[in-house]
């Protein structure tokens, strides 16, 4: 780039990147109302032959993810409001559509938020549905897991205000764990949730699977956790 930094007119808001089988740089997001993608050679040169906009156009399309697949392909993951869904996009490497695919309509208030690579190259995506947190689960070709909860998805409901799943993270013993937040009423309070591998509340984790945390009585989110080598 220029002085270690490259603009791009093509992404308002760029959130994830990933590294091609092919030695490029990936950015995903989105600009207005589309689905965005941009590629850069690994010394930061924007390829302008090289953008996407693969989402039919309406309010608040968003790519929360992109992952590089080893055979090339390329999977954008995020929110639709046009169908009211989450929403895989696949390309192949030269940013050509190749197949969408959606999860099942999730109602309102619906906003992806994160997206998790699984070892069986299986993907989380999490975010909000109906004011729930929320957690989907797609093939490694972008299509819907359907053996993960219910048609693909599991909507947990924490509080009785609005509930996010910001972030997942994978457990040694292959259980998922949620971070995230929910609405008390007054503030926000940190959220934390434990499923099994297929979508099931453990019921091992503070009864139910899931734990409500009101840590400072003002605004708190949890945005990250670490799994420690035991487990914890």
């Amino acid at each position: 780039g220029t002085n270690g930094h490259v603009n791009n007119s093509h992404l308002n808001v760029g959130n994830s990147m990933a590294i091609t089988a092919h030695g490029k740089l990936l950015v995903s997001g989105w600009n207005g109302w589309d689905y965005k993608a941009s590629q850069y050679t690994l010394e930061g040169a924007l390829e302008a032959n090289w953008t996407v906009q693969p989402a039919e156009r309406a309010a608040s399309n968003r790519a929360r993810g992109i992952i590089a697949r080893e055979d090339g392909d390329i999977l954008l993951l995020g929110n639709t409001n046009a169908v009211f869904c989450y929403q895989s996009v696949r390309l192949n490497f030269q940013g050509a559509f190749e197949y969408q695919a959606s999860l099942p309509d999730v109602g309102s208030n619906h906003y992806a938020e994160n997206i998790l690579l699984l070892p069986d190259n299986k993907v989380l995506i999490v975010g909000q549905a109906n004011g729930d947190a929320y957690i989907g689960r797609w093939n490694a070709d972008g299509s819907p897991d359907t053996t993960f909860g219910t048609n693909g998805g599991v909507q947990i409901p924490v509080l009785s205000g609005s509930d996010f799943a910001f972030r997942p993270t994978l457990q040694p013993d292959g259980k998922i764990i949620l971070v995230g937040a929910s609405h008390n009423g007054s503030n926000w309070d940190i959220n934390v949730i434990r499923m099994s591998y297929d979508g099931v509340l453990d019921t091992s984790f503070d009864s139910d699977g899931i734990a409500h945390i009101p840590f400072s009585g003002a605004n708190d989110y949890g945005l990250a956790t670490l799994v420690l080598p035991d487990g914890k």
